[in-house]
């Protein structure tokens, strides 16, 4: 099946489908986290670039679509006035006068380029169970306490009996299951 062979058009009522929000220019961020905070399911794919700042190497998240997340709706069963009035969002991308649906094809597409599970964008939260993938610490459990700046985390591993903090960048953590 290729990506064209969903029907363009609104699906069937109770259906949840993916749609593309606008956000206001540089306001991703915080209309993802904003979604989030009412409880919508989003989708914030961002890809991990390296940039050469000052002569040195530098490691930096970017918007895969810059000015855009994605949110998980059903029609019908959703107000979508409240999408538009949550601060960062600009409007849902629409065609017509109907928000018009993503794909499946394309949204798993994307999903699978980002490395993202499914369904939802990788969001920690204190106390969350993470494992550390990389680096010295690979393979290690450890518990996310908070971030540190757009790309650092802080997690506790237990070491020798005690609780010790280490700064990771946020790609060296994944949701430990």
């Amino acid at each position: 099946m290729t990506m064209n062979d969903e029907p363009p058009g609104p699906c069937a009522q109770g259906e949840a489908n993916w749609y593309a929000v606008q956000c206001k220019p540089g306001q991703e961020q915080r209309a993802h986290e904003n979604l989030i905070n009412q409880g919508f399911t989003c989708f914030f794919p961002q890809v991990q670039i390296e940039r050469i700042r000052s002569g040195a190497r530098k490691q930096k998240l970017e918007s895969l679509f810059p000015g855009y997340l994605f949110i998980e709706l059903k029609v019908g069963g959703e107000d979508w006035s409240v999408i538009r009035s949550t601060r960062g969002v600009l409007r849902l991308v629409r065609f017509g006068s109907q928000p018009t649906p993503i794909p499946r094809a394309a949204m798993g597409a994307i999903m699978a380029r980002t490395g993202a599970a499914e369904g939802a964008e990788q969001i920690f939260k204190a106390g969350d169970a993470v494992r550390i993938t990389r680096g010295p610490f690979a393979d290690l459990d450890a518990v996310f306490d908070r971030f540190n700046g757009e790309e650092r985390a802080i997690v506790l591993i237990s070491m020798l009996e005690k609780q010790h903090k280490l700064a990771l960048a946020v790609g060296d953590i994944s949701r430990g299951d």
